[in-house]
């Protein structure tokens, strides 16, 4: 299964955290400020979805100090999530430059170069922010490596690091939907649906799990099942690549 599958399905683990960068002693104090504050209004933009207002604040936060790496990462991401990659990488590695040790920021540029299909190099920084004994998040980093190796078609390292993740968050809705996705495409499909169950009763259904549902009902001829998913998923999300998948599958006669 490719990566830009898997990100549009299951979504790797970006993680921001309004964080206090080193800001270079070179600009003014009221614009340094000036900077740390639109970085954040822009990250609180980027939170609800609000994009044009996200970038506006972001581009504003870095003429008033290109030297904010807090401003640096968050527009690199925001350019990512815009599919603008050549930008994204552009300010990942200024971010890089600025907060070398930032950990937040090795999380999001391993997801980036792992959609570009750099997965050994995107590994190297996941394990720098697994090797802290402080982050706290480590479960997420878990499940990147496993998406990114599911991606790579590693399955061993893929299953290994959804338990991994498992094994410190039970209720992780990725890692479970990943464990159910991997046991479907090797054909354990008792145990996919298990982990679908699971699943479901601790998050919502989206254009993944729909997906899945429909493949896992038309292994065992529940026409219903295949119906209602069917219903959910082009009504719901009738622009997502699962639904596209499901109406060419609908126009093959194969469903």
């Amino acid at each position: 299964m490719k990566l830009r599958l898997i990100v549009t399905m299951l979504g790797l683990v970006v993680m921001l955290a309004a964080c206090v960068s080193d800001p270079s002693t070179e600009f003014p104090e009221n614009m340094r400020k000036a900077s740390s504050f639109n970085s954040e209004l822009g990250l609180g933009y980027m939170r609800q979805g609000n994009y044009d207002a996200a970038l506006k604040k972001l581009q504003t936060a870095l003429e008033q100090n290109p030297n904010n790496g807090d401003a640096q990462q968050y527009i690199a991401v925001l350019y990512q999530t815009l599919g603008e990659r050549k930008k994204a990488r552009e300010h990942f590695e200024r971010a890089l430059e600025l907060m070398p040790d930032n950990l937040f920021l090795k999380n999001n540029y391993g997801v980036f170069l792992c959609e570009e299909k750099k997965f050994d190099e995107s590994r190297v920084y996941f394990k720098e922010v697994l090797a802290d004994p402080l982050y706290k998040n480590k479960y997420q980093v878990h499940e990147n490596i496993g998406l990114c190796a599911l991606s790579q078609g590693n399955i061993s390292l893929a299953e290994q690091n959804f338990q991994s993740a498992l094994n410190m968050a039970p209720r992780s809705a990725k890692s479970l939907l990943g464990m159910a996705q991997l046991n479907f495409d090797q054909q354990n499909f008792r145990k996919s649906r298990d982990y679908m169950y699971q699943y479901l009763q601790v998050a919502p259904q989206i254009p993944a799990s729909l997906w899945l549902g429909i493949l896992l009902a038309k292994q065992s001829n529940n026409n219903n099942r295949i119906a209602s998913y069917s219903i959910l998923l082009k009504g719901k999300y009738p622009n997502s690549e699962e639904a596209a998948k499901l109406r060419k599958m609908e126009a093959a006669g194969k469903i």
